[in-house]
């Protein structure tokens, strides 16, 4: 039965039964970092200290490694079939759907997102489980005719110890999208969470023990990125490297990688477009363009931060958005009726207030700038600024916050070109009734994934990836399996 958040006293009293580990997992148990050194984990919704947990370094990431190694080259985990594999995350996805009610309140306390969005995370989570434990036993190769006779068959194999290196955004569905593939492939994992919201992690990965996944083949090593992710790149016994983050991060991730020719597969940040034409359902395409700025305080790499809306229905669209994101309630997020949370740190409310007063210092006008009240913590009230240049750096920027641009354009060719006009492509929306519109747009819009009349669905079948400076690689669905399987030709003469 689904859980259902009750009143904000109800699940905030509930929190004091969230038990926030304060050790990391390596090797199956759960351990101090080997010098002893910690970090706070804050509740970023009142800035408390909610828990301390091991600050890993160099020594810490090698017996990860090293553990992940061992137990790849055991064959207890990688030399199980496929069918047993995907037996035992079948098992893990029912014990993550039973604590669902753990998953929420602890990522709602670390992130600050509201509760009513966090109550989703174990469902998701479990569907990303069951969805490559399908795939455990359906990867293969394929026999390959060859014109000599000779009988060649191209095998897919585990690569070996998968790296993992995940951002604070979605605490709990970060780390499965990578996590779980690798793992169903027969691989071992080394996670490197967010320093931010890392306790999600070590538990997900204590209850993969409980369902039958061997000690080592997954852990957990919390800690700084330029300290421990960046002891991760480097470790020798790391074969592949998956991260997700910010653009800048990717590169210094790839080039650290570039020194040894490690694989590496990256999703990076992005500065979406929702576009809105004159013959789209207007009600229908306010309500997504709500969702898809504001949604999780518009921490999202493809938040629809660009709403570009046809000249003819601008002002009407302009009045119809502004009274919706009115109506969003900023608060406590372990109160049901709160729809944007706290941001996730003091840092990120200071950047994305940053570039709320960099917009207003361009001369942008604001067509809504909500209020906090006596709010305290690291609360940012939703915005909509109006632009009409290109170059302003809110158009330009990822900013990752409740903020938004709004901009008209005159017709197809122009809003191709505010589309493709940012380094980023990651994701794009559009509103029309028009098919011959849908694929004459999606030819030329420069966009790992395009929606149309919806903003933002989620599904892990569907692949995702980046065009340009938004990342290299693809994640979710088949494809992300053959980045964490490598090919081995087999060619037998027969002759």
């Amino acid at each position: 039965m689904m859980w259902e958040p009750n009143s904000t006293a109800d699940n905030m009293k509930d929190c004091e039964s969230i038990k926030i580990p304060n050790k990391t997992l390596i090797d199956g148990k759960l351990v101090s970092a080997a010098d002893g050194a910690t970090f706070d984990l804050e509740d970023p919704s009142t800035g408390d200290t909610i828990g301390t947990l091991p600050r890993c370094g160099d020594r810490d990431v090698s017996l990860a490694v090293e553990s992940a190694r061992k137990t790849f080259d055991s064959g207890s985990w990688s030399s199980l079939s496929g069918f047993q594999r995907g037996r035992v995350l079948r098992t893990y996805a029912e014990i993550i759907r039973d604590r669902q009610r753990d998953f929420a309140l602890l990522e709602t306390l670390e992130n600050g997102k509201p509760v009513v969005e966090s109550k989703w995370a174990a469902l998701a989570v479990a569907d990303v489980v069951d969805f490559y434990a399908g795939w455990a036993d359906k990867l293969h190769g394929e026999q390959i005719p060859l014109k000599s006779g000779a009988i060649d068959i191209l095998f897919r194999e585990p690569v070996g110890v998968v790296g993992c290196i995940t951002p604070w955004n979605f605490p709990s569905t970060q780390p499965s999208f990578k996590a779980i593939p690798a793992l169903a492939m027969g691989n071992s994992v080394v996670s490197k969470p967010a320093e931010q919201c890392c306790a999600t992690a070590v538990l997900m990965a204590e209850l993969a023990l409980e369902a039958g996944i061997p000690e080592g083949a997954w852990n957990v090593v919390t800690g700084y990125g330029h300290e421990a992710g960046s002891a991760l790149v480097a470790a020798p016994g790391v074969d592949a490297i998956s991260f997700t983050g910010s653009t800048d991060t990717g590169r210094k991730i790839m080039t650290q990688a570039a020194a040894r020719l490690l694989p590496v597969s990256l999703e990076c940040g992005g500065k979406c477009a929702n576009v809105i034409f004159d013959d789209a359902d207007l009600e229908k395409a306010v309500a997504g363009a709500v969702v898809g700025g504001f949604y999780n305080q518009g921490e999202v790499c493809n938040a629809g931060a660009r709403v570009l809306v046809q000249q003819t229905i601008y002002d009407e669209f302009k009045e119809l958005y502004v009274r919706a994101v009115q109506k969003l309630k900023v608060g406590n997020p372990f109160d049901p009726k709160t729809t944007l949370g706290s941001l996730v740190s003091k840092d990120q409310k200071e950047r994305v207030v940053g570039f709320i007063e960099a917009g207003k210092s361009e001369g942008l006008e604001v067509a809504y700038e909500g209020h906090l009240g006596s709010l305290d913590g690291s609360f940012v009230a939703p915005t909509i600024f109006e632009c009409h240049d290109v170059k302003s750096t809110v158009f330009q920027e990822e900013i990752f916050g409740p903020v938004v641009t709004l901009m008209p354009f005159t017709d197809e060719e122009d809003a191709l070109m505010k589309i493709n006009c940012t380094t980023y492509g990651l994701a794009t929306g559009f509103w029309t009734k028009d098919v011959t519109r849908v694929f004459r747009m999606n030819r030329k819009i420069e966009s790992g994934t395009v929606w149309v009349n919806t903003f933002g669905p989620f599904d892990i079948a569907a692949p995702w990836t980046g065009y340009k400076n938004s990342g290299l690689g693809t994640e979710w669905g088949k494809e992300m399996l053959n980045f964490v399987t490598r090919p081995k030709n087999l060619w037998i003469n027969t002759a």
